[in-house]
């Protein structure tokens, strides 16, 4: 059996359903208009009719903005791991070119030229290039018994972004000429 009462607030006539069981679920605009609803726990609901659930297009920007933030990490995320590939190739690029440095004085003999080679099974070439340096006049003063030669390392790759290379230079002494 539903009995309708009326009540005022502000003046302005307000309609509550009750039935016998209790009161059908009311609409949030009316538990606040209502000065003595009480719900569990004897606290006075505050809900509005905005509040009752999430609107299509709060829910269409929530995801527009974690698509963003997905796209974002996962553009993070690649970028992260073309610069670890890349480290990875220097890193393999500089111990080429210590190798062939320590090569000149006992594999490769210290005179002016140049010697090249590729690493095996790698896209790895390396030159050394090894000229004389010039003395000034006081240095010539010295009776030096070794010729001291500018040795250039070059080892050059292909990577994904096109040719790569790394140089190391240092200087070795060879035999007076």
């Amino acid at each position: 059996m539903v009995r309708h009462s009326r009540s005022t607030l502000s003046g302005s006539p307000v309609v509550s359903a009750f039935s016998d069981s209790g009161f059908f679920p009311p609409s949030p605009v009316r538990l606040l208009q209502e000065p003595g609803a009480r719900g569990a726990g004897g606290l006075a609901p505050l809900l509005l009719p905005a509040q009752r659930g999430f609107t299509l297009m709060e829910i269409m920007v929530a995801f527009v903005m974690m698509g963003l933030v997905v796209g974002t990490l996962l553009q993070l995320f690649g970028s992260n791991m073309r610069s670890a590939a890349l480290a990875d190739e220097y890193s393999f690029a500089v111990q080429v070119a210590e190798s062939r440095l320590q090569a000149v004085g006992t594999e490769i003999p210290v005179e002016q030229g140049s010697v090249s080679g590729t690493e095996e099974g790698t896209p790895y070439r390396w030159s050394v290039d090894m000229e004389p340096v010039e003395l000034d006049e006081k240095q010539e003063d010295f009776s030096l018994s070794v010729q001291p030669y500018q040795v250039n390392v070059q080892v050059l790759w292909t990577s994904e972004n096109g040719q790569r290379e790394f140089n190391l230079s240092s200087l070795r002494f060879g035999e007076l000429k």
